[in-house]
């Protein structure tokens, strides 16, 4: 197939299309005999092609007028084949929609895809759908692109903030990417001058555009230049000098020019060892400071301990230059499983002048939700980084004098430096007790008050409706979750403004972080699905099956969900959900071929009872909902003191008498 053809699309983009669940596209293909055939694919996974899809929907009026879109332009980029084309296309875009001169010449029939798009930014807005085809093209080609998570650019810039004094006329990023750095950069200091350089030109051209059109956004004048290049070898800015630098290093780099830098001037605190790469980039992201700057960098944790680069940390040490070392949780950024470090560095100093680097391990700050999957408490994370920078040493963060530091390993762990006080052991356990109480004592209310309730033999007459008889007689709706903007996710303790985000299989129902977006996100991304007060939000994946009566509501709904709006004058939410909850319900209305088999909800059933019986069964179900919570936050209490005793009982600290 040319590239210029119509492109070949899936059932579930075929379903993204139309709005609906791929399980309706599959009854259609039964259903209707002018159904498109496929043109290609396999049995198990068969494609089609979009113009006769698209077709067939108007046709059949399973296409709403203006719905859609996005999800129409995207298999057309997605035809160009490999992953520059479709980048430079995608930027040229932005490029247009700006009014700016895009430096590369395109093909015709990809220069009128990009007018196609611009034609459609003009009605749904360039921000919404830039952001959108950037999105599409980073899952596609995620082995190659390593976009840091817009949560951790907000807290190196913000560390930034915390070590910095003066003010910040410029900030430069020597590895760019797609410029989530720089972004977070701009919302901080927008008047500011940004400058970015990185090796791959795609993503360069990427960044600009997003990052122009952020600045024209938001009615700034601050300056932007942004250069493809290897910064290492050749950097872009040689006669400017920045007051923050901040950089997602490349790591594990074997031809980063070890031979042919061997007498670079930026060596100052000694030639970087060829198997350390990321020394030489924490050398170059110095050199590029003003001498007051502030230079914050994302490193492997294995940079702090390895042998062969122990001469350079201690020189680092000696002049003054390393300001701190933080140790993030595991899943801050690629690779997810990985404690990554952040150093905060300055130009060279007299060591006694800085007493020393800052250690802080906030590696615990994660919070698990109800499934067990766990992520990082950014919030807290910003907290206890924030106190150790103020006081030194906390539970979690201790300032270490230079000359206890250069010993023969010249190890910055800070998990190695940071000591367990005893008093602090003492209050943690206590509390730890304090808050166990608590939740046996407020588990043994809701036990008495459930446990009285006495079940019956199962009653005649009883009589059920399905999900589907409901929906025909308007009793209530389904509504598919759509595509999240990836790019715009934050992840952490969600403030009064942010609007909570439904986007994996995990309903979140702990008081751990949060996905979620800024509610003024919601004006440039309207095509979301966006719950009301009591809705039920449901997994519809047969493995990770559930119901949550969003009692918070608004919230936004992600493609793995479904949202059920039931009318209240004649379907109570909390009931629906006891009944949707059912193992058995759920067992007979879907499929366990896979662990992607998904429930059709529609064939769920209902017990058919006045309303107001409804209501009573629902306020039982609340209390089971509450108990249920309980249970999680109880396991959660025991397991913190079953790790404070085992410490205390490692350490000897537990009397014997």
């Amino acid at each position: 197939m040319s590239s210029h053809a119509s492109p070949a699309v899936t059932l579930a983009e075929i379903a993204r299309i139309a709005g609906v669940g791929r399980a309706a596209v599959s009854n259609w293909r039964r259903r209707y005999s002018t159904f498109p055939d496929p043109v290609g694919g396999s049995d198990a996974s068969p494609q089609f092609d979009l113009d006769t899809v698209e077709r067939w929907l108007r046709e059949n009026q399973k296409l709403q007028d203006g719905s859609g879109r996005l999800e129409r332009l995207w298999p057309r980029f997605d035809a160009l084949g490999d992953r520059d084309s479709m980048g430079m296309a995608i930027a040229a875009v932005g490029y247009a929609f700006l009014g700016r001169s895009f430096g590369g010449t395109l093909p015709s029939h990809e220069t009128s895809l990009v007018e196609a798009a611009v034609a459609l930014a003009a009605d749904e807005g360039w921000e919404r759908v830039l952001d959108f085809l950037i999105d599409r093209w980073q899952g596609v080609h995620v082995r190659q692109v390593a976009a840091t998570p817009p949560q951790l650019a907000d807290l190196m810039v913000r560390v930034g903030g915390l070590f910095h004094r003066g003010p910040v006329r410029a900030v430069m990023d020597p590895s760019c990417g797609l410029g989530a750095l720089l972004l977070a950069a701009h919302d901080a200091w927008p008047s500011a001058a940004l400058l970015g350089q990185d090796i791959d030109r795609v993503l360069t051209e990427m960044a600009t555009v997003r990052l122009f059109g952020r600045i024209r956004r938001d009615g700034e004048s601050a300056s932007l230049a942004i250069e493809a290049g290897d910064s290492l070898r050749s950097n872009a800015f040689p006669d400017v000098k920045a007051d923050i630098v901040l950089c997602d290093l490349p790591a594990n780099e074997r031809d980063w020019g070890h031979t042919e830098l061997m007498s670079d001037p930026r060596w100052i605190f000694g030639q970087p060892p060829r198997t350390e790469s990321e020394l030489a980039w924490v050398q170059h992201a110095v050199s590029l400071l003003d001498a007051d700057g502030i230079a914050v960098a994302l490193l492997p944790p294995a940079v702090a301990g390895r042998r062969a680069g122990r001469r350079v940390r201690a020189a680092l040490l000696r002049q003054g230059a390393l300001e701190a070392v933080i140790t993030l949780p595991p899943g801050a950024a690629v690779p997810f499983g990985v404690a990554l470090q952040l150093w905060v560095l300055r130009r060279p100093r007299e060591a006694a002048v800085s007493g020393g680097p800052l250690f802080v391990d906030v590696s615990d700050c994660r919070a698990t939700a109800s499934t067990g999957r766990a992520g990082v408490d950014w919030s807290a994370v910003l907290d206890h980084v924030s106190e150790a920078v103020r006081q030194g040493r906390t539970e979690r963060s201790v300032r270490v004098a230079t000359i206890e530091l250069l010993d023969e390993d010249v190890d910055l762990t800070p998990g190695r430096h940071i000591p367990v006080s005893d008093v602090t052991s003492r209050v943690r356990l206590q509390q730890s007790w304090d808050r166990f109480g608590e939740h046996l004592r407020e588990m043994e209310g809701l036990r008495a008050g459930l446990s009285a309730l006495t079940p019956v033999a199962a009653g005649e007459g009883h009589v059920s409706v399905s999900l589907a008889e409901l929906e025909g007689i308007s009793a209530l709706r389904i509504l598919p979750g759509r595509p999240l903007p990836e790019l715009r996710l934050r992840r952490g303790h969600r403030p009064d403004l942010g609007v909570k985000v439904f986007a994996t299989s995990d309903f979140h129902l702990s008081d751990g972080p949060e996905e979620w977006l800024p509610k003024e996100d919601l004006e440039v991304t309207p095509d979301l699905t966006v719950t009301s007060a009591d809705d039920l939000v449901v997994v519809s994946v047969a493995q990770s099956f559930g119901v949550h009566v969003d009692a918070g509501a608004p919230s936004i709904v992600g493609p793995q969900f479904l949202v059920i709006r039931p009318d209240p004058t004649v379907v109570d939410p909390w009931f629906l959900a006891a009944c949707l909850r059912s193992p058995g319900n759920a067992r007979q209305a879907g499929g366990h071929s896979s662990s992607s088999s998904r429930v059709d909800v529609r064939r769920l059933r209902v017990l058919l009872l006045p309303l107001e019986d409804q209501r009573r069964y629902g306020e039982i179900y609340r209390r089971v909902v509450d108990f249920e919570r309980m249970t999680r936050s109880l396991e959660s209490s025991g397991r913190s003191l079953v790790q404070a005793m085992a410490e205390l009982l490692a350490s000897g600290r537990i009397p014997l008498s």
